[in-house]
């Protein structure tokens, strides 16, 4: 017989599972997990290996998906989505997806508000984690209106917050002011908070184009290549204070003028996601007026959105066609046919998507005769990129765009990999190291 108390409103799932250990008198999570498994009693014969997030939703008497949608960040972190965008988040149809992202956190650190705390432990005797100051980008309490404080203890969710952390960080209360003042960051928290309402996530495809229709309005480029007009990803980088995108998107504070960013362009051009959900909520801040207007967007995509979706994006050949006519143009793009009056860049996303790139050969290279070497033949890496007289790092590269559609997949198991170029994805800083870089 265990204690199992019913978590507290937003409480987040580890702190719930903190709460339990030690109110049980466990000693780690080890004997932890022993414990709840003779409590539980699933049958010998069931098909998975039981997580941590099904005992919780258990003992807190939920079925996994309620639990999943008001105690984990999944429904944000999940929020826009390539990989079974029709699950609701925590379907035991998908019990990988739970086992890989289930109770991941969203930043370093683990954030409190210590108002929070005193309020908790007045009323209560105890205090919890809450789930809303996990989020990116959340610099204070929304209750409160302070500046939250955050610790790298690694085992800190497991404890309560109220613990006496070697090493505890008080975010700058006067940065934290800039911040809710802020009138694009405060666009991107809302958006941030309906979405980890949500339920399931929404189909990347769709999110796609309500961005795309808004960028093409504004004239801005909405093409996977060179293009004159201006870039997505400048207006964003532009729109928001340095110090805050290093904590939600640090991959932008390099970026040149002028130059384009998949991971950030790509909102508006990839039929998987380009990079994390932060991309398309950064993107949605600077084109709709205000968050309600973005998120009844995304949210109800117009007739006209849909209307303009099917077509521009609907192609009268199947993917047997595709491959056919590629294999007749070697893989090179320029020469491809077809007897349709589709726009070709739509074609050439179909393909990319399938994992068939562009072979650009040349007299002096070729990377079909590469490709050929590292595929067919079984030759090493290196020995392939001889013989097509190709740089391993082209081939690399190459070798990952094939792989286009398993990258997306595990983009959506682990997150904090890289995908789209084969670009690993920069850690967001915690606040102090973002304010330190920033002198």
């Amino acid at each position: 017989m265990i204690i199992t108390p019913s978590p507290m409103p937003d409480e987040l799932a580890e702190s719930y599972f903190g709460r339990v250990i030690r109110l049980n008198g466990l000693r780690n999570e080890k004997e932890a997990l022993k414990v709840f498994a003779e409590w539980a009693k699933f049958p010998e014969d069931v098909d998975h290996k039981i997580y941590h997030i099904e005992y919780l939703s258990l003992m807190a008497q939920m079925s996994l998906p309620e639990f999943v949608c008001r105690h984990t960040t999944l429904p944000f972190r999940r929020s826009i989505a390539s990989y079974y965008p029709n699950l609701s988040h925590g379907s035991t149809e998908n019990y990988s997806m739970l086992k890989w992202t289930g109770m991941r956190p969203t930043r370093p650190g683990a954030y409190f508000c210590p108002a929070c705390i005193k309020d908790d432990q007045e009323t209560m005797g105890m205090s919890y984690w809450r789930r809303d100051h996990q989020l990116q980008g959340v610099m204070s309490c929304e209750k409160h209106h302070t500046a939250l404080s955050y610790t790298g203890d690694k085992g800190a969710f497991l404890k309560a917050p109220s613990t006496k952390f070697k090493s505890i960080n008080a975010i700058n209360e006067t940065w934290a002011k800039s911040i809710i003042e802020n009138t694009y960051i405060q666009q991107y928290l809302t958006i941030s908070r309906e979405l980890l309402k949500s339920d399931k996530p929404i189909d990347v495809k769709i999110v796609r184009n309500v961005l795309r229709s808004r960028t093409e309005d504004k004239g801005w480029s909405i093409k996977n290549g060179k293009c004159e007009k201006p870039l997505l990803s400048d207006l964003v980088a532009r729109s928001f204070p340095r110090e805050w995108l290093a904590t939600v998107f640090p991959d932008l504070l390099d970026k040149k003028l002028g130059e384009k960013m998949h991971k950030m362009d790509g909102v508006v051009y990839l039929s998987t996601l380009s990079s994390s959900v932060a991309a398309y909520v950064l993107a949605s801040c600077v084109l709709f007026e205000n968050a309600d207007e973005a998120l009844n967007a995304l949210v109800n995509p117009s007739i006209e959105t849909t209307e303009k979706r099917v077509r521009n994006t609907e192609i009268a050949i199947n993917e047997d066609q595709l491959q056919a006519a590629y294999i007749r143009a070697k893989g090179q793009y320029a020469v491809l046919q077809f007897e349709i009056s589709e726009n070709r860049w739509h074609i050439f996303n179909r393909l990319r998507a399938m994992g068939l790139p562009n072979l650009k050969d040349s007299d002096r290279q070729s990377t079909l005769n590469a490709a050929t070497a590292f595929f067919v033949e079984k030759r090493s890496l290196s020995d392939s990129a001889l013989i097509g007289k190709i740089s391993i790092e082209t081939l690399e590269d190459f070798i990952r765009q094939v792989g286009n559609s398993f990258t997306a997949t595990l983009m959506e198991m682990k997150p904090q990999g890289g995908r789209g170029t084969g670009v690993a994805r920069i850690k967001p800083l915690t606040p102090f190291e973002a304010i330190a870089m920033a002198g």
